[in-house]
């Protein structure tokens, strides 16, 4: 057997661990159950997978260091469980994942540095969990900044902290980018308008970001078509106007503006005139 689907059933009970014995499988997608207990270890021995759907699922425990013998998986979605502890340093064999999503689980410990080595990575989800530490590392070789392929960057709703590295402006076929209810602080650097056109989403809010808004960044950022930069401590700054004309220009479902405070205030670069729909965020 090279595929399976138990998709979107109400399947209960735990994956069998005789499972390992399907050693041919390529193509696995048994998310959308209530499968429950942890994943079992002889899934290691799916050395051809290629797609291993275990989101939306009960499962809980640590992800089996196991799956670095997945040596050519590409999707790999384990969002929407109770999976728990440190993700194994054996992710980082994974060379040909192009989706990684752990989301809306409860894994513990930092960014790892392996994820450096998935250089085919296009996604990566990590929102909702309970990851901490810094977001950047010591070693250039080691750094983010080598996923250029990266389209989505998520690592919303954890404990992060530290500065936004500066070497994520390697990033540039970033689309979206969201880092928002984390602990990060320091300036927005502003070497990440090498992003340019590239981007359309950037969540910044509930963070500890301080010190200038680079006006340069704003400007470079012209197809944003969302950006939240509330609850943050940022101190002064000017906000281009070309973002508050969006506001009259563009249907509300097209485009979302979340500053946080009164920009006809504080941070307005175009005279007030276009900002003046808004207050804290909110159109009046």
């Amino acid at each position: 057997m090279q595929a399976m689907s138990t998709a979107d059933n109400a399947f209960s009970g735990t994956l069998p661990s005789e499972l390992g014995r399907l050693s041919l499988m390529k193509y696995t997608y048994l998310l959308g159950n209530q499968f429950s207990g942890s994943i079992p270890t002889e899934l290691g021995r799916w050395s051809d997978v290629i797609w291993l759907s275990l989101n939306d699922n009960l499962l809980s425990g640590p992800l089996p260091s196991e799956v670095g013998l997945f040596s050519i998986i590409k999707e790999f979605p384990l969002q929407n469980n109770a999976l728990e502890s440190e993700l194994p340093t054996e992710v980082g064999q994974l060379q040909l994942l192009r989706q990684l999503d752990v989301s809306q689980n409860q894994f513990t410990g930092t960014l790892r540095t392996e994820f450096a080595r998935l250089t085919r990575l296009e996604t990566l989800q990590m929102h909702g969990n309970q990851f901490s530490g810094p977001l950047v590392t010591t070693r250039d070789d080691l750094s983010m900044g080598n996923l250029t392929k990266l389209v989505m960057l998520d690592l919303s709703s954890n404990a992060f902290t530290g500065s936004i590295p500066d070497c994520w402006k390697a990033l540039a076929l970033l689309e979206e980018f969201d880092i928002h209810n984390n602990q990060i602080s320091g300036n927005v650097p502003v070497t990440l308008s090498a992003w340019g056109s590239t981007i359309r989403k950037v969540d910044l809010s509930s963070n500890a970001l301080s010190g200038w808004l680079p006006m340069d960044l704003f400007e470079a950022w012209r197809n944003v078509t969302y950006l939240d930069i509330a609850g943050n401590e940022f101190l002064s700054g000017t906000f281009p106007g070309a973002y508050c004309e969006r506001t009259r220009l563009l249907p509300d479902d097209e485009y979302t503006l979340v500053l946080g405070f009164d920009c006809s205030d504080r941070f307005c670069g175009c005279n007030c005139t276009s900002c003046s729909p808004w207050t804290n965020g909110t159109r009046r």
